[in-house]
């Protein structure tokens, strides 16, 4: 049973970290909670597993940490809706800030502490803030996300990774709910767009660098360098990459990077890439599911 530690003077015992788990590797999985469990008042596991071992194996890992919660699914309810809820059952327990992470995500041992520290910088300077998240670092291959490669302070963006994200309950209920129509991919920045509209800004602290899974790393293909994910993850990435060009929030000139890419990766993608014919399937069907009006998770 959960054991929250909020208090009313300290930010971090107010925080609640929200982990979408979905069948992880347990050995990586527990060296990651216990990496920042401690530096919370809660963590709240969202578990969308579909393997009843993992399912198992996450609820036996959960009744060894006092202030965690699990809210096992027993299905894959997408990143989006698995956030919402987790983010509803923190708040209802007393959290009034949160970190999204994900599985496969650790953090430093004072990151709460610090990124705790950049949120009031930006509050006491006068910004309306929906948002801080570190620097995300590839774990396999060290690309950089933002493109930045030394500390620069706090940048304001326009849109960021979920993973280690910092964020108030008032900004949540000015936002509103992350799109579970999404299922998983443009979630986070979907919820970043939507905060910029209305008015709080969303920043990075390049201080703080995290290591993150994006995706399967890049490959050399064609004198090129492309980011390839697992195949299935076309589908979302080109069904919701096309959906986001209807959207009025999103940016006008995101739209045309984001069209030109996928027009460029496509034969990249579909025939000189391993599993070829997986990742031709998936794009494929993206493509129809997207004229049919198909929105949330995969169906076969």
């Amino acid at each position: 049973m959960i054991s929250p530690k909020f208090s009313e003077n300290n930010i971090a015992q107010k925080t609640a970290i929200v982990v979408t788990t979905y069948n992880p590797e347990m050995l990586d999985f527990s060296k990651n909670l216990a990496s920042y469990a401690a530096q919370v008042g809660s963590v709240i596991v969202c578990d969308n597993s579909d393997a009843s071992s993992a399912k198992e194996d996450i609820k036996r890992l959960l009744e060894t940490i006092p202030n965690a919660a699990l809210l096992c699914f027993n299905e894959n309810l997408g990143i989006a809706e698995a956030q919402n809820r987790g983010i509803r059952l923190a708040a209802s327990l007393g959290a009034t800030y949160f970190i999204e992470m994900d599985q496969d995500s650790s953090l430093p041992g004072d990151y709460v502490e610090r990124i705790i520290r950049s949120y009031q910088y930006l509050i006491e300077a006068g910004h309306s803030v929906g948002g801080v998240g570190p620097v995300a670092v590839s774990a396999k291959d060290g690309a950089y996300y933002h493109g930045v490669k030394e500390p620069q302070g706090l940048m304001k963006v326009e849109k960021t990774l979920s993973s280690g994200f910092f964020f108030s309950l008032e900004a949540f209920k000015a936002v509103g709910d992350k799109d579970s129509d999404l299922f998983i991919d443009y979630v986070d920045w979907d919820w970043c767009w939507r905060s910029n509209v209305k008015g709080l800004g969303i920043f990075v602290d390049t201080e703080l660098a995290m290591q993150h899974m994006l995706g399967e790393g890049h490959r050399k293909i064609l004198f090129f360098s492309v980011g390839m994910p697992a195949p299935i993850r076309h589908y979302y990435q080109y069904r919701n990459g096309l959906y986001m060009l209807t959207r009025r929030h999103v940016p006008l000139r995101w739209k045309f990077e984001l069209a030109v890419i996928l027009i460029l990766k496509l034969p990249v993608y579909m025939f000189f890439s391993e599993r070829g014919k997986a990742r031709r399937a998936y794009i494929v069907k993206a493509f129809r599911d997207v004229m049919s009006g198909k929105k949330g998770r995969l169906v076969d």
